[in-house]
């Protein structure tokens, strides 16, 4: 259970931060909603297509930013490549895929954590490029009433998958604290307290079976924090934090 856990996390993790480019042909270029199925749940993200002779070319949008991706197509199938940088660690990505009744599935495989099945379908011009969301700067207010209010850069270190780094926002009022995590899975809200030196936050999490409880506690000493991360009682892994 510990290891198929810390499994799914990690490699929803990565895949989650990007997109999986979508077939290119004529009549395809554009926009596409793609939507990855991982083990801990799916996740959707968008992809821009342009189209010259056999090459496809176009950019995928996910929580962490942009990024570019290149490949081929030929008759109904696509490969392509495309290679993310986190926090200094390279990793590459492959896709493969084909159209079918206006739809695009396939697979793509995340470095060596496996692969994962997506499905496409067009969105709207209207959405047609999704940026990552910016941490949002907390109010004059908000960054004066704590040290712990504002922005942090993460690192969330996994026992035998490395480093999986975010960005939290803090809003502090008295010793309540409100949080939104933004990692490669995406954003995810929580609440707690703070005293000044000691943090909590409690949140949920959304998997196949069901919601699972995470608790997140951490010390702020000198300008960082440090501290646990405990999910369903049951996994713990240490994080530190540098405010932005």
């Amino acid at each position: 259970m510990r290891q198929w856990t810390l499994r799914c996390v990690s490699a929803l993790a990565l895949v989650g931060c990007l997109g999986a480019p979508a077939l290119a042909q004529t009549g395809l270029s554009g926009a596409w909603a793609l939507t990855i199925d991982a083990p801990t749940g799916a996740n959707t993200v968008n992809l821009d297509l342009t189209l010259a002779g056999d090459k496809v070319s176009g950019t995928m949008a996910g929580p962490m930013g942009e990024v570019p991706v290149t490949g081929q197509m030929a008759g109904a199938k696509a490969t392509f490549s495309a290679e993310i940088d986190i926090q200094g660690m390279a990793l590459h990505l492959d896709f493969s895929g084909a159209l079918e009744n206006g739809a695009f599935n396939g697979q793509v495989k995340v470095g060596d954590l496996g692969e994962f099945p997506f499905t496409g379908k067009r969105r709207p011009a209207a959405s047609a490029s999704m940026a990552a969301p910016a941490a949002r700067a907390p109010s004059a207010s908000a960054a004066g009433a704590s040290p712990l209010a504002g922005a942090w850069d993460i690192v969330i270190t996994i026992e035998g998958m490395g480093d999986m780094p975010g960005t939290v926002v803090f809003t502090v009022t008295g010793q309540k604290v409100a949080a939104e995590l933004t990692s490669m899975t995406g954003t995810v809200s929580g609440t707690g307290t703070f005293d000044g030196t000691t943090l909590r936050i409690e949140t949920m999490a959304d998997t196949p079976q069901g919601q699972i409880p995470i608790v997140i506690t951490g010390t702020l000493t000198g300008g960082s924090l440090s501290g646990n991360v405990n999910l369903a009682g049951m996994i713990d892994a240490p994080w530190k934090g540098t405010k932005k």
